[in-house]
């Protein structure tokens, strides 16, 4: 089980990756939101496997 899940976890992170890069350093000027870094918030929504709220969070914060 514990197997299952670290492929399936790698295989998102590989995915997520690009796109938290793209987010931290395309759309917000670094230092816009203090302590808080979209590609973070990913981590921590994508290790909780909330994957809807991710993709909605990300959008709040860049809008």
């Amino acid at each position: 089980m514990l197997d299952l899940f670290l492929r399936w976890h790698n295989l998102l992170f590989r995915i997520l990756r690009p796109i938290m890069s793209y987010l931290n350093h395309c759309v917000l000027p670094v230092g816009e939101i203090p302590h808080l870094k979209i590609g973070q918030l990913l981590v921590y929504q994508v290790l909780s496997l909330d994957l809807a709220n991710t993709c909605f969070s990300s959008l709040y914060l860049v809008l």
